[in-house]
């Protein structure tokens, strides 16, 4: 009898098991290998504190996510110690139901086709498998999100007595999807509201209820809310939206790939071209509904991040996107397909969406090799070649992240600069190096002109390896075998002259295409303690001259000590910018301001391309 069941299921559910099957191998495959992220690390490194009460101050409040995943790593971490796969796996597994949960939620509201065929996206999707990979509140989020529509679908649209059972999966998994995110917390706030409009009376009374058992759960974590309100808001390190923000969303989302969309607008249309459309008003209020859960957050979160503080990015929208695919195919009817060609259909989606994540997107070169650990891995390499010769300078968040892997290493002479760091003092001790060869690297993005500082003192260049949103450079002071010199010098006839004038005399650079990066340094000399001196570059339109950009290297409260060689650095990276012309030149000088005498030594340039995989994470490579 329950091999028959079993068997009966496999033949009901065996495209679903599919489904899940490929979201589980996508998500797992060399799960073991998997570094921690940066915003793994500052989620971790935040509940490294003595007491619980010490987490909520000092870790929560300062955050701008609810408690929820900070509290959860709490006491995770204290079981399984800060070990990738136990960290990630809680992860991956509420990334993988949800998966099944979209089928069924698309099932709840349509038909067991649709919900194949929007799970089979979400089973492939790279922004849905990058978060259930890292231990962030997005894909707990997402799951609790999810699994709160499906206990909402049962009280609005059930027709039977609402179990004890359903009130109190609605009211947990409500309570915990405000735990995870301020955007999941939004997400269930508009489901709710929405359910007021559509519940059915004899529901009304539990509905409203369990909300208000659900927001007297929420009400001893509101003052994290309001702390974190007062102290910025959920934004501000953010840059605003482009106008383009929702196609490049839907262009990741796809994974960059045109033929992948073609398919995916070619499946959606097919109902229509079969002609076997049936517009139900139940249905049609069912899209309505599902259409404004994506449309609304994502609208608020774009004006809000265009007219106050930017709050919108990618991710921003993982927690309401489903619902828009579940509308998307909802058009489909149970039968429009025979078993086989349901089969087929299903199979092809997830082989497009599989191999344009592995191959288009090389999903698993971003993932697998994330810059902690593999600068940390290269500067083993480093040491195990030029031994004591050797010294290494990183960049990074926090120097606790960085460390986590050079510390595994064992590296030895590193000095450890952070977002908090001087520019400046860093250039002046990669200047006082003496091993004659020095590792760089950074990590979580960094200024441009600190690779202008390294430069400026070892121009010759052994290894650069680029890995996403990080950067290792092996670097010479003095000419070796098979090393790339990189920097120009710029000659003039106004250097090795002392001056006390407020301006040095200005040069220019005019670009016959534009670099991806550019940056120059300034070595000077001065007879007094000098504070107040700038390497100014301005970007200038070509044909009209007007100026587009003015940068200053100045670095407030540092003081130039008399009788020594020091370097201004400046520069910046292009694609950063939102600069319209490409028809640009660059006009550089020294602005002295406090008028003392100074000898300029030589200015060198620095121009590159940067490697696409360096900010491919979620941008096409």
């Amino acid at each position: 009898m329950l091999k028959d069941k079993i068997q009966q299921s496999f033949r009901d559910n065996y495209l679903l098991y599919i489904i899940l099957i490929v979201a589980t191998v996508l998500r797992l495959w060399r799960f073991d290998a998997l570094p921690f992220m940066h915003d793994e690390f500052s989620a971790l490194f935040r509940t490294q504190y003595d007491s619980f009460m010490e987490l909520i101050r000092k870790g929560v409040m300062i955050d701008s996510h609810p408690a929820g995943v900070q509290v959860f790593l709490y006491y995770w971490v204290k079981l399984f110690g800060l070990n990738e796969f136990w960290i990630k796996l809680p992860f991956t597994i509420a990334g993988i139901a949800s998966v099944y949960l979209i089928y069924k939620i698309a099932k709840q509201w349509f038909n067991k086709e649709v919900g194949l065929l929007a799970s089979a996206f979400f089973a492939t999707a790279q922004f849905a498998i990058f978060q259930s990979q890292i231990a962030r509140p997005y894909s707990a989020g997402l799951f609790f999100t999810l699994l709160f529509v499906v206990y909402w679908n049962q009280f609005v649209f059930g027709k039977e007595k609402i179990k004890i059972t359903t009130s109190i999966g609605f009211i947990v998994s409500l309570f915990l999807a405000t735990q995870m995110h301020i955007f999941s917390l939004a997400q269930v706030g508009l489901i709710y509201l929405t359910g007021l409009f559509f519940i059915h009376k004899s529901h009304f009374k539990t509905y409203f209820f369990a909300g208000l058992i659900s927001l007297v759960l929420y009400a001893p974590t509101s003052p994290i809310f309001i702390m974190q309100m007062k102290d910025g808001g959920i934004g501000g390190w953010l840059g605003k939206p482009e106008n383009d923000f929702f196609f490049q969303f839907f262009s990741y989302a796809f994974h960059y790939y045109f033929f992948y969309f073609i398919f995916f607008v070619l499946l959606i249309g097919l109902p229509f071209i079969l002609d076997s459309v049936v517009l139900r008003k139940k249905d049609n209020i069912i899209r309505l509904i599902g259409l404004l859960w994506f449309i609304i957050p994502a609208t608020i979160a774009y004006l809000y991040s265009i007219i106050r503080i930017p709050v919108i990015q990618f991710s921003t929208l993982y927690f309401c996107f489903p619902f828009l695919i579940i509308v998307l195919f909802s058009f489909y009817e149970e039968k429009t397909f025979s078993v086989k060609q349901n089969t087929f259909v299903i199979g092809f989606f997830l082989f497009f969406g599989t191999s344009s994540l592995i191959y288009n997107r090389q999903h698993y070169e971003l993932m697998y090799k994330q810059g902690f650990d593999q600068i940390a891995l290269e500067m083993k390499q480093a040491q195990n070649q030029y031994a004591d010769s050797v010294s290494f300078f990183i960049y990074g968040s926090t120097p606790k992240m960085a460390a986590f892997y050079i510390d595994k290493e064992k590296i030895a002479d590193v000095s450890y600069f952070s977002g908090k760091s001087n520019v400046q003092d860093f250039a002046e001790k990669v200047h006082q190096a003496t091993t004659p060869y020095i590792g760089f690297g950074w990590t979580d993005y960094c200024d441009f002109k600190w690779e202008m500082a390294t430069l400026s003192a070892y121009p010759y260049l052994l290894k650069q390896q680029a890995f996403p949103n990080s950067n290792f450079m092996l670097l010479s002071k003095h000419p070796v075998c098979n090393a790339t010199f990189l920097i120009d010098t710029i000659s003039s006839k106004d250097i090795s002259i002392y001056t006390n004038n407020l301006y040095s005399p200005a040069s220019l650079i005019n670009f016959d295409s534009v670099p991806d990066c550019f940056a120059l340094a300034a070595s000077f000399r001065s007879k007094d303690s000098i504070s107040n001196i700038h390497l100014i570059v301005e970007i200038r339109d070509k044909e009209s001259d007007s100026l587009l950009l003015w940068l200053s290297s100045f670095n407030k409260d540092y003081v130039f000590a008399p009788n020594k060689s020091h370097t201004l650095v400046n520069g910046l990276r292009f694609s950063d910018q939102k600069i319209d012309s490409q028809d640009l030149k660059i006009r550089f000088y020294i602005w002295n301001r406090e008028e003392k005498p100074y000898l300029l030594e030589n200015i060198t340039k620095y121009e590159t391309s940067f490697p696409q995989i360096q900010f491919g994470l979620l941008r096409p490579l």
